[in-house]
Protein backbone atom coordinates (compact mmCIF):
# COMPACT_ATOMS: atom_id res chain seq x y z
CA UNK A 1 0.00 0.00 0.00
CA UNK A 2 2.68 2.53 -0.06
CA UNK A 3 3.39 4.39 -2.99
CA UNK A 4 6.49 6.77 -4.14
CA UNK A 5 3.70 8.84 -6.07
CA UNK A 6 0.72 8.18 -8.23
CA UNK A 7 -0.77 10.29 -10.85
CA UNK A 8 -4.10 10.17 -11.13
CA UNK A 9 -5.04 10.78 -15.02
CA UNK A 10 -4.45 7.62 -17.04
CA UNK A 11 -6.65 7.15 -20.04
CA UNK A 12 -6.43 3.24 -19.94
CA UNK A 13 -7.45 3.49 -16.42
CA UNK A 14 -10.15 5.11 -16.71
CA UNK A 15 -11.20 3.59 -20.34
CA UNK A 16 -11.32 0.04 -18.89
CA UNK A 17 -14.49 0.84 -16.33
CA UNK A 18 -16.90 1.64 -19.55
CA UNK A 19 -15.40 -1.89 -21.13
CA UNK A 20 -15.75 -4.11 -18.63
CA UNK A 21 -18.86 -2.64 -16.91
CA UNK A 22 -21.51 -4.92 -19.48
CA UNK A 23 -19.73 -7.90 -17.59
CA UNK A 24 -20.79 -6.61 -14.65
CA UNK A 25 -17.32 -5.84 -13.36
CA UNK A 26 -16.73 -2.74 -11.25
CA UNK A 27 -13.73 -0.87 -11.37
CA UNK A 28 -11.66 1.53 -8.89
CA UNK A 29 -8.38 2.92 -9.09
CA UNK A 30 -6.68 3.09 -5.83
CA UNK A 31 -4.85 6.32 -4.93
CA UNK A 32 -2.68 4.85 -2.07
CA UNK A 33 -1.18 7.37 0.23
CA UNK A 34 2.15 6.16 1.74
CA UNK A 35 0.90 3.38 4.81
CA UNK A 36 2.93 3.16 7.84
CA UNK A 37 4.26 -0.48 6.58
CA UNK A 38 8.04 -2.05 6.65
CA UNK A 39 7.65 -1.42 2.58
CA UNK A 40 10.07 1.90 3.24
CA UNK A 41 12.61 -0.51 5.75
CA UNK A 42 16.04 -1.04 4.75
CA UNK A 43 14.78 -4.93 5.03
CA UNK A 44 12.31 -4.31 2.20
CA UNK A 45 13.17 -1.20 0.03
CA UNK A 46 16.23 -1.44 -2.24
CA UNK A 47 17.04 2.18 -3.82
CA UNK A 48 19.14 2.35 -7.01
CA UNK A 49 22.28 4.36 -6.53
CA UNK A 50 21.34 7.93 -6.82
CA UNK A 51 22.12 10.20 -9.94
CA UNK A 52 22.45 13.52 -9.33
CA UNK A 53 20.73 14.39 -12.90
CA UNK A 54 17.32 13.05 -11.23
CA UNK A 55 18.07 14.81 -7.51
CA UNK A 56 15.70 17.79 -7.74
CA UNK A 57 13.10 15.42 -8.87
CA UNK A 58 13.23 11.41 -8.27
CA UNK A 59 15.77 12.78 -5.64
CA UNK A 60 13.59 14.47 -3.79
CA UNK A 61 10.79 12.10 -3.67
CA UNK A 62 13.55 9.65 -2.51
CA UNK A 63 14.17 11.56 0.77
CA UNK A 64 10.94 12.27 1.53
CA UNK A 65 10.28 8.47 1.77
CA UNK A 66 13.15 7.79 3.62
CA UNK A 67 12.35 10.54 5.86
CA UNK A 68 8.77 9.10 5.82
CA UNK A 69 9.80 5.40 7.43
CA UNK A 70 8.10 4.68 10.20
CA UNK A 71 6.17 7.97 9.95
CA UNK A 72 3.37 7.43 7.14
CA UNK A 73 0.56 8.84 7.55
CA UNK A 74 -1.81 6.00 6.31
CA UNK A 75 -2.68 3.37 8.63
CA UNK A 76 -3.03 0.18 6.57
CA UNK A 77 -5.97 -1.50 8.32
CA UNK A 78 -7.75 1.74 7.80
CA UNK A 79 -7.13 1.22 4.26
CA UNK A 80 -8.63 -2.07 4.52
CA UNK A 81 -11.98 -1.28 5.95
CA UNK A 82 -12.46 1.16 3.14
CA UNK A 83 -11.35 -0.80 0.56
CA UNK A 84 -14.06 -3.34 1.64
CA UNK A 85 -16.27 -0.79 1.84
CA UNK A 86 -16.32 0.11 -1.84
CA UNK A 87 -16.26 -3.82 -2.64
CA UNK A 88 -19.24 -3.92 -1.31
CA UNK A 89 -20.97 -0.65 -2.66
CA UNK A 90 -23.43 -0.53 -5.19
CA UNK A 91 -22.09 2.22 -6.95
CA UNK A 92 -18.30 2.17 -5.91
CA UNK A 93 -16.39 5.25 -7.00
CA UNK A 94 -14.09 4.93 -10.22
CA UNK A 95 -11.45 6.86 -8.25
CA UNK A 96 -10.41 6.47 -4.37
CA UNK A 97 -7.85 9.02 -2.25
CA UNK A 98 -6.77 6.42 0.33
CA UNK A 99 -5.95 9.09 2.83
CA UNK A 100 -5.24 13.10 3.34
CA UNK A 101 -2.32 12.86 1.44
CA UNK A 102 -3.25 11.56 -1.64
CA UNK A 103 -6.61 13.38 -1.62
CA UNK A 104 -4.47 16.42 -1.70
CA UNK A 105 -2.05 15.15 -3.94
CA UNK A 106 -5.55 13.74 -6.79
CA UNK A 107 -6.87 17.55 -6.20
CA UNK A 108 -3.90 19.25 -7.04
CA UNK A 109 -3.20 16.69 -10.06
CA UNK A 110 -6.76 17.36 -11.66
CA UNK A 111 -6.65 21.50 -10.60
CA UNK A 112 -3.17 21.23 -12.73
CA UNK A 113 -4.53 18.94 -15.75
CA UNK A 114 -7.68 21.45 -15.93
CA UNK A 115 -5.69 24.58 -16.56
CA UNK A 116 -3.39 23.12 -19.14
CA UNK A 117 -6.69 21.37 -20.88
CA UNK A 118 -7.59 24.66 -20.88
CA UNK A 119 -4.41 26.44 -21.93
CA UNK A 120 -4.14 23.63 -25.15
CA UNK A 121 -8.27 23.49 -25.91
CA UNK A 122 -7.76 25.59 -28.78
CA UNK A 123 -5.22 23.13 -30.61
CA UNK A 124 -7.04 20.27 -29.67
CA UNK A 125 -10.01 21.86 -31.39
CA UNK A 126 -7.89 22.23 -34.58
CA UNK A 127 -7.23 18.81 -34.91
CA UNK A 128 -11.33 17.99 -35.91
CA UNK A 129 -12.16 17.78 -39.58
CA UNK A 130 -13.81 21.22 -40.18
CA UNK A 131 -17.17 19.94 -40.82
CA UNK A 132 -16.96 18.33 -37.69
CA UNK A 133 -16.08 20.68 -35.55
CA UNK A 134 -19.01 23.02 -37.34
CA UNK A 135 -21.29 20.41 -36.35
CA UNK A 136 -20.52 20.47 -32.59
CA UNK A 137 -20.68 24.23 -32.37
CA UNK A 138 -24.25 23.49 -33.74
Amino acid sequence: MDGAKRYPSSLPQVARPGEVAPLGIKVTILEPEPFRTRFLGSGSAKWARPMKEYDASVGRVRQTLKQLDGKQPGDPARAAQAIIQVVAAENPPLRLALGSMALDHVRATFEAEEKELEIWAHLSATTDFPTVRQQAMQ
